[in-house]
């Protein structure tokens, strides 16, 4: 999963409207593409933002990337929860050992 969230990318909320989505393409394009803004032009930020349109205008595509997102989060949250507790057990090995 990219580091990038195309929810983000195009500063949208992840329940946003179809007609939503679109609005917020095509300003974001404006603010980067070099015919509308010279001084913005970001062609990296274009990519991205042609490829979170492309996934989230198109139902079915927006349907199985929320799925990879919410498998990718929950794995994220699972991930930190193991480290927190390998950090305490750390912790509490280093203090009895100390005692010792």
């Amino acid at each position: 999963m990219p580091d990038s969230n195309h929810y983000e990318t195009l500063k949208i909320s992840n329940h946003a409207s179809r007609a939503a989505i679109k609005q917020a393409y095509r300003r974001s394009v404006k603010i980067f593409h070099p015919d509308s803004n010279p001084e913005t032009t970001d062609d990296q930020e274009i990519i991205r933002i042609n490829a979170a349109y492309e996934v989230l205008s198109v139902t079915q595509s927006r349907l199985n990337y929320d799925k990879e997102l919410r498998n990718h989060q929950h794995y994220q949250q699972n991930v930190h929860h193991y480290n927190h507790q390998k950090t305490a057990s750390e912790q509490k090995h280093y203090q009895v050992k100390r005692q010792t």
